[in-house]
């Protein structure tokens, strides 16, 4: 009896040990196929960018590259590939894969500066489909001289507004909009005024294929004033409606008294809609400053032409808003709409994405604000806006 329990417990440990050196051996297969696994799903070669979107691709390319970051060798041959793939005529594709090795060379052989690679950029997005783009300044007769300082700053005298051939390869228009109720054609001095100092000004000429003049047209006001924000909001919401907007897809919606900080910044601008990876109505910036915490984009931001359920939704209701400007009452009715009914709260989150936050535009009221430092903080922001502020270095 003793021999047949020696014998059952020996039969029991050797099963036990087979056992677990057997499940040990699986188990390590197991292990490395996990890890195989995880290296095959988190590997950033070359192979996995070229899978990407070409825009999304682009976006990371100037990300890096206003970052001062000089590794850019496995984006831009992951850009290389899939343009060789793509169905670009042989000349585009020619184009771009120069510029692609003008920017490689320019990176490697003598660092990273922000003119040279930057400057290279609209090269690699010539195209012929590209959407039209046109640059709205408001503006009324007290703020000549602000609008004249602003368009010599944006390209003139402190940065460069966009390359070269960005007039043959973008598709975009300059529009001066006189508004209030006023009419260009009862003063022509001002409009005189205003030509006469464009045509000192060269970046004009060199980023826009053309250049024109709009009047509000806008109501009467009670005595010459203008109590209650009904006149911005029909100056904004009548832009939809222009016949001089037929041929444009979309509008960047820009204050005489914002200030360009970096060059390339309308190459910028339009970049946000040539590379948008996804639909948008309104895109710009997040409310910064406010103590009103309710969601709005500030109203210096890109706007998109003749689609209906925008006009819907938000235009026609904000033509006859008296409150508040147009950007935090477009804000104002989302923000109802989430708190509505269901159908309100259903169609709040399919339009959601449509009003899409982006980073090259800032509000800034910072008392202590500093130019440089404030680049060095956010190195995607090209154009801000102060509030009671002036530039310091």
């Amino acid at each position: 009896m003793r021999s047949f329990t020696k014998f059952l417990i020996v039969l029991v440990i050797t099963w036990v040990l087979f056992t677990f050196l057997l499940g040990s051996g699986f188990g390590n297969d197991r292990i490395e196929k996990k890890l195989d696994g995880v290296v095959s799903t988190y590997r950033t070669d070359v192979r996995q960018l070229e899978e990407r979107n070409l825009n999304q691709l682009l976006i990371e390319l100037r990300r890096k590259l206003n970052r001062q970051d000089s590794d850019v060798s496995e984006i831009t041959e992951a850009i290389r590939q899939l343009v060789k793939r793509q169905s670009f005529s042989q000349i585009e594709k020619n184009d771009i894969l120069g510029a692609l090795d003008k920017l490689q060379s320019q990176v490697t052989s003598k660092g990273l500066k922000e003119k040279d690679p930057l400057k290279i950029l609209p090269m690699i997005t010539h195209r012929s489909t590209s959407p039209q783009l046109a640059a709205i300044i408001p503006f009324g007769e007290h703020q000549i001289d602000v609008l004249v300082s602003s368009l010599i700053q944006w390209g003139d005298r402190d940065v460069t507004a966009c390359d070269g051939i960005a007039k043959s390869s973008y598709r975009a228009h300059l529009v001066l909009y006189f508004y209030f109720d006023q009419s260009l054609g009862d003063k022509p001095a001002i409009q005189r005024r205003i030509t006469d100092e464009m045509k000192k000004i060269s970046w004009i000429n060199d980023c826009f294929s053309k250049v024109g003049f709009l009047d509000g047209k806008l109501p009467k006001s009670d005595g010459g004033k203008h109590l209650d924000y009904s006149w911005l909001n029909k100056q904004w919401s009548q832009v939809f409606r222009m016949d001089e907007m037929a041929d444009a897809d979309y509008f960047f919606y820009i204050e005489p008294d914002v200030v360009a900080i970096r060059d390339f910044w309308l190459d910028r601008i339009y970049e946000e809609v040539a590379w948008s990876i996804d639909d948008f109505w309104m895109k710009g910036s997040a409310n910064r400053i406010s103590m009103d915490r309710s969601f709005h984009i500030d109203r210096n931001a890109i706007y998109k032409l003749h689609d209906a359920t925008f006009q819907s939704i938000f235009i026609d209701r904000i033509l006859i808003e008296t409150s508040m400007p147009f950007h935090r009452a477009i804000g104002m009715i989302f923000e109802k709409m989430k708190r509505g009914n269901d159908s309100e709260i259903s169609l709040s989150k399919e339009i959601q994405h449509m009003l899409y936050f982006s980073d090259f535009f800032q509000l800034e009221n910072d008392k202590n604000f500093q130019l440089e430092k404030f680049k060095r903080q956010h190195p995607n922001v090209v154009l801000v806006k102060l509030v009671d502020l002036k530039v310091s270095t």
